[in-house]
């Protein structure tokens, strides 16, 4: 398997083969939703493929062709490991990697439950051109297979952990390879006013992906009363649609034992009995939480300090909602720099990045170009 589909397809009809892969997945086939079924049911199903295809309308297309033009080798493939059960992600390395010439192998996620599969299906049906231009990897993550995999890849793009992400780098031996690594994502209100709509776009974001992806919030950092917050949110979440999938035991018991932990310490716990989750709590300094509609609401006074109030973050934060003064984004910034996160939006818009968004500080496209750089100057060049 390499690149080489892709010398004679010029930029025009690159173009308008990734316009039908993008169109087959905002209509999806039964076939598609089916394979998406266990993971996303139902309506679940079609609000994850619209929110993992429509950021690439024609423009952002044509836009990330060109970020990638340069590259006309043919003789390489990127390596793609993937994690979680998000289709955005898979999406976007599929979408990013074809704009920029690069064929892909798809090591998926344990969780991955028939998207990617089905995306070699949709790819056959509607783009043949690249039919060649994606392959699964259904290898054991500690098999031999996948171990040469990861050793000889021309590039290697790899999510997960950071054990895994620092395995795979310690096993490709300096060649070309980018990390997606462990990410979160929260909420920053400042000198706002808690009203419905703040409160339905928050657990709106909350809920898409019942925090199961990098941009989900798991934590709201609040100048207003954290109790009075936590407490109108708690009431928000519910009415959001049921989650796509009840909590795994692991989640079930960490929820257990996090409200347990909230009330002993005298914090508040939202709801103070009763079924849960969702579930909102307020703490004063953020620790990683269980996920699945569980919320940590941080309090504020004057200038947040993130590096005090969210210790287990610094170079981690992946998206921000920040709703307040842009000048006091710029000073808790100037403040905190390694909090500095690549996407930043106003909240609602979390879950709904552009194509090419800087993910983990750069916009993949870009990613790949500068891999291929590195590759090509150890590479004879293909005529």
């Amino acid at each position: 398997m390499d690149s080489t589909v892709f010398l004679n397809i010029d930029d025009a009809r690159l173009a308008l083969i990734l316009s039908r892969v993008r169109d087959a997945c905002l209509d999806p086939p039964k076939s598609l939703l089916a394979a998406m079924s266990e993971t996303w049911p139902g309506s679940h199903g079609k609000l994850a493929l619209n929110l993992a295809f429509s950021p690439f309308d024609d423009d952002s297309i044509k836009r990330l062709i060109a970020l990638g033009a340069s590259n006309s080798m043919g003789s390489h493939w990127l390596l793609a490991i993937l994690a979680g059960k998000i289709p955005a992600l898979a999406a976007n390395v599929l979408m990013s990697s074809w704009a920029a010439r690069t064929a892909v192998k798809i090591k998926p996620s344990a969780a991955d439950n028939g998207f990617v599969q089905a995306m070699v299906q949709i790819t056959k049906d509607t783009a043949p051109e690249l039919q060649n231009a994606i392959k699964i990897l259904n290898f054991d993550s500690k098999s031999p297979e996948l171990a040469h995999e990861i050793q000889t890849a021309p590039l290697a793009l790899v999510y997960g952990s950071d054990a895994t992400t620092s395995m795979v780098q310690k096993a490709r031996k300096g060649r070309p390879t980018t990390i997606g690594a462990h990410r979160e994502s929260g909420v920053l209100l400042s000198e706002q006013t808690q009203n419905n709509d703040l409160l339905a776009a928050i657990s709106h974001d909350i809920c898409i992906y019942d925090q199961s992806g990098c941009l989900s919030p798991q934590f709201i950092l609040t100048d207003l009363d954290a109790t009075a917050f936590a407490k109108a949110l708690y009431e928000a979440l519910l009415t959001q649609p049921l989650p796509s999938q009840k909590p795994t035991m692991e989640q079930a018991v960490s929820i257990r034992l996090l409200a347990q932990e909230t009330r002993f310490s005298g914090f508040s716990c939202f709801p103070a009995k009763g079924p849960i989750p969702p579930m909102v709590v307020t703490a004063s300094v953020y620790k990683p939480g269980p996920g699945h509609r569980v919320i940590q609401v941080i309090p504020f006074e004057g200038l947040p300090d993130l590096r005090l109030l969210l210790p287990t973050l610094e170079n981690r934060l992946q998206g921000l909602a920040f709703a307040g003064p842009p000048e006091t984004l710029q000073a808790i910034f100037a403040k905190n720099p390694a909090y500095i996160a690549p996407y930043i939006c106003k909240p609602s818009q979390l879950q709904n990045p552009p194509a090419g968004w800087p993910e983990n500080g750069q916009a993949l496209v870009k990613s790949i170009k500068m891999m291929l750089q590195e590759f090509s100057t150890v590479q004879p060049t293909q005529p």
